[in-house]
């Protein structure tokens, strides 16, 4: 479980550093890590609540509404074409050996 949890952290800001354009990708990459803390060190008080009452497992349970939807969400994205391509100059190029 824990590396698919780091390789989730690796790929959203893969995805975050290809949705932004370059001259705020710093300033996107910021706040979205602030918003993901303020989210896990608020509800840290929840999930402990959660696992009194209803046992250790609730809490993963409950966070897979968020992630299916988050998940939903980057599927249609995708299926919009949105994304970035490198410029053609880079991908023609032959490499250096």
């Amino acid at each position: 479980m824990y590396a698919a949890f780091e390789f989730m952290m690796i790929s959203s800001d893969t995805f975050r550093v290809q949705a932004v354009p370059d001259e705020v990708r710093g300033r996107a990459l910021g706040a979205m890590g602030m918003a993901n803390n303020l989210v896990t060190a608020s509800l840290m008080p929840l999930a402990s609540a959660m696992r009194a009452s209803f046992g250790s497992g609730a809490p993963f349970y409950l966070a897979l509404l968020p992630a299916a939807a988050g998940l939903w969400a980057i599927i249609a994205w995708i299926g919009q074409g949105t994304g970035r391509r490198a410029p053609e100059e880079v991908v023609t190029r032959p490499v250096q050996q």
